[in-house]
Parts: structure tokens; sequence; C-alpha cells
């Protein structure tokens, strides 16, 4: 996970509600502000990251507004695709 985005943190950004994920590379990348962010593998901590945004409605709007708009303006297909075809083609060569 150190390198991969979890889908689920997508699927939840496209929809406006914010994240909570260890921090990581990635997800730091990926999530940004729309995340709290966890002490890698120290799921006491992963708990009371939940349990702020479950407390804080304000935040939980901010951070979902910003999943959002990282999404239409950074992170979705249109945006993305001309570096993931540059990657497969140098990986396999164009066809």
């Amino acid at each position: 996970n150190k390198t991969c985005t979890m889908i689920k943190t997508m699927d939840y950004m496209a929809m406006s509600l914010p994240v909570v994920g260890f921090d990581m590379p990635e997800h730091r990348f990926s999530a940004g502000e729309a995340s709290l962010y966890a002490v890698p593998g120290d799921h006491d901590d992963m708990a009371r990251c939940l349990q702020v945004l479950m407390d804080d409605s304000e935040q939980r709007e901010r951070r979902g507004l910003f999943a959002r708009q990282r999404v239409e303006s950074e992170l979705a297909w249109e945006f993305q695709k001309e570096s993931l075809l540059n990657t497969y083609s140098k990986l396999f060569g164009d066809s």
C-alpha cells in the first residue's frame, strides 16, 4: 500500500467524502487534505482519526469538498490518461 492508491480512497473522494488512512506516501499524494492520517500500523490512531471526523461535521464537509475538487481537477481520467498511456508505451512499446 505504500505505492498503490486504495480504490476505496478514490471512490470516497469522488463521492465528496473525507477519508482516513495510514500516513503513506501514495495515500498522502492521492488524498492530500481530504484525509486525516494515522500512524502506519497503529490501529488505535486510525480509530482516533475516525472519531475526530465523526465528531466534527465542519471538518468532514471541508475535507469532502476538497476530495471532490481534487478528483475533478487533478485525478480524473482526463488528467491521468496521458501519463498512464506513456508508461504503458515505455513498458510495452507502441503497438
